[in-house]
């Protein structure tokens, strides 16, 4: 009886490291190459996918279904300079096309983050289009909306943050310049009042003000691949070369918790709607559920065969897109 208790134990402790099988996904299949970034749209009916083959596409949610694709043009693609996967300073980013992906509050519009030097501006609907930035001198890592839509934050490694108006595709400011930084990614929070930006070089996460640029915080978080508000702004979670994930709060630094356990880089991380989660994106190929208050794995994801390079909740948390370098991307089903 006494081993019968036991074996009882040890199954309900196992319940919350939930493996691949035991989660339903529907797969989104299509690119050539890596895919380099995967999130939802605004009301969680699409999903965004950027790839290295030079394309970002709109896929249903529900079927998985290819709805749009974006082509970026020819004399964009495939240079000699990114041809060997790498971009200038080594990176998991590069190749040959888009590094990243995201859409307008209104689900309208969708900027593309280029490796060849721009982010493009399209229209959803027809695929247009629309405008073309280009005043960055390396490849463009990250591009997003504001919460209002009416602005654009990029991330290059160039070293530089650039704040672009979203209609006329006007560069307003460079919010940021620091000599041998590298930019890995840049979110606004979600009042629009304040930027999170990550990199690879120095102190990697800071928190900047939206309107001058002003630094606000400092994050010793060493080398990271993106930072990420909550949904309530509060906190901010790293997704770092040392093999954590960290969580900090927004207005003080102080880190708040640590994810560790994964064995490798993880290369991407964000909250759940409620905040009360972090999923995390890795070198092992594997995406992990947390949970965000005490920084145990609730749940393994596993089924890419190479690194997982990006990794969402979608609006309501009861799905998980994730996207890597086997070509793939997979929008796991945790809630019917």
């Amino acid at each position: 009886m006494k081993h019968v208790f036991c074996i009882a134990i040890v199954l309900l402790l196992c319940v919350g490291n939930v493996q691949a099988a035991d989660v339903p996904f529907v797969e989104l299949k299509g690119h050539k190459e890596w895919v380099n970034f995967a999130t939802f749209s605004p009301d969680g009916e699409k999903t965004i996918t950027a790839s290295w083959d030079g394309t970002t596409r709109i896929w249903d949610t529900k079927s998985g279904k290819e709805l749009q694709k974006f082509q970026e043009r020819a004399d964009l693609l495939g240079t000699d300079r990114f041809r060997d996967g790498t971009a200038p300073e080594g990176g998991h980013y590069g190749g040959g096309g888009d590094n990243y992906a995201s859409m307008s509050p209104d689900g309208k519009k969708i900027v593309t983050a280029c490796v060849a030097f721009v982010a493009e501006i399209w229209d959803v609907e027809s695929g247009k289009k629309l405008r073309h930035l280009s005043r960055h001198s390396g490849s463009i890592v990250s591009a997003n909306f504001s919460p209002c839509g009416k602005k654009i934050v990029t991330a290059s490694i160039d070293s530089t943050i650039r704040m672009w108006d979203a209609e006329s595709g006007e560069q307003l400011q460079i919010l940021a310049r620091t000599k041998g930084w590298s930019g890995e990614s840049a979110v606004f929070s979600p009042d629009g009042k304040k930027i999170a930006i990550a990199g690879r070089h120095g102190t990697a996460a800071r928190i900047l003000d939206a309107e001058s640029g002003k630094e606000l915080v400092e994050l010793p978080s060493g080398m990271v691949y993106s930072a990420m508000f909550s949904s309530d702004g509060k906190k901010i979670v790293t997704a770092g070369d040392d093999h954590t994930a960290r969580i900090w709060d927004t207005e003080s630094g102080k880190e708040l918790q640590k994810l560790a356990g994964p064995s490798g880089r993880v290369f991407a991380a964000a909250f759940s709607p409620d905040g009360q989660k972090v999923v995390t994106a890795g070198w092992d190929k594997t995406v992990r559920i947390w949970d965000a208050n005490t920084g145990e794995i609730l749940r393994t994801l596993s089924g890419h065969t190479d690194w997982v390079l990006a990794v969402a909740f979608s609006p309501c948390g009861k799905k998980i897109v994730s996207a890597g370098k086997d070509n793939t991307a997979r929008i796991w089903i945790l809630e019917p």
